[in-house]
């Protein structure tokens, strides 16, 4: 039997002010089976660039599947996987998004925004 997937998830993680070293920023029990797909799996901005490259780390289970990496000076940022094509989250799994172990000088009022993908 096919695949079928319905209307995407959306979750917002907003982080006031600084991040401290790897702080969890966010994190969430997966309440059913999604796909944060490779593009545009999220969307992340702060409100204050950042002085260096600014790296989270985004993690399963307490396992390392991708990244979403801010630029030097900048208050966009982009986000890889890493796996080839997307990220599979089942009931009951942990997502979470840390903070990088050196926190950026400047970059303050982070929102990330996943874009997931429900498969049933």
């Amino acid at each position: 039997m096919p695949e079928v997937y319905v209307p995407p998830g959306v979750w917002v993680a907003p982080r006031r002010g600084k991040p401290g070293a790897d702080e969890v920023v966010w994190q969430g029990i997966i309440k059913g089976t999604f796909a944060l797909m490779n593009d545009g799996w999220v969307a992340a901005k702060c409100r204050v660039p950042v002085a260096a490259e600014t790296v989270f780390l985004v993690k399963r289970n307490g396992t390392h599947v991708g990244t979403i990496t801010f630029a030097e000076g900048e208050a966009e940022a982009t986000a890889t996987t890493e796996f080839p094509a997307f990220i599979t989250l089942f009931t009951d799994q942990l997502l979470s998004l840390h903070a990088p172990a050196t926190p950026d000088v400047d970059g303050e009022d982070f929102t990330f925004t996943f874009y997931a993908t429900r498969v049933v």
